[in-house]
């Protein structure tokens, strides 16, 4: 089996930028106005990723129902096995030049944790360095072996982070 590739995200910048304002308006005529980010490698300066694009959905807990409903209607449901009552995820690797991945999350609940690691990453070199060494050791192997170690990184970014402030 393969490894996964890694390239420098700067390759795909601009290309993200722009999956990424289309995205939104596909989005907004969908689920309206909401709060969408874009997340993942291709939103960190410095990152390595393996060229798809990741943002994010933030909708109040009474909107969110009604907001995978209409993502189902639109998108390909992604890892189901992850989903829970405030979180969702989708893709669409057809309409973009680059894979697009859909992450629908209930604002402030336990599963709204996306800005926060993405900001990180952003603002801590020492911890994009880790990231990036990580993916480049673990992404020759077996794609199992990189999403647990993927997991145990961000699990550990996650323990560091302060309480939601309510």
């Amino acid at each position: 089996m393969a490894g996964l590739v890694f390239l420098p995200v700067d390759e795909f910048r601009r290309q993200a930028d722009s999956i990424v304002v289309t995205a939104a308006a596909v989005i907004e005529r969908l689920l309206g106005k909401v709060e969408m980010y874009h997340i993942g490698a291709t939103a960190i300066p410095g990152a390595l990723t393996k060229g798809d694009v990741d943002v994010l959905v933030r909708v109040r807990r009474e909107e969110f129902p009604a907001a995978v409903a209409a993502c189902k209607g639109r998108f390909d449901i992604h890892q189901l096995e992850n989903w829970n009552d405030d979180f969702a995820s989708f893709k669409d690797e057809i309409t973009f030049s680059l894979p697009l991945g859909i992450q629908v999350v209930v604002k402030d609940a336990g599963s709204d944790f996306f800005l926060y690691l993405r900001d990180r990453l952003r603002t801590d070199p020492q911890l994009l360095t880790e990231y990036n060494r990580l993916k480049t050791r673990h992404g020759a192997g077996k794609p199992e072996n990189y999403w647990r170690a993927k997991n145990r990184f961000f699990e550990r970014v996650l323990a560091e982070r302060p309480p939601n402030p309510a």
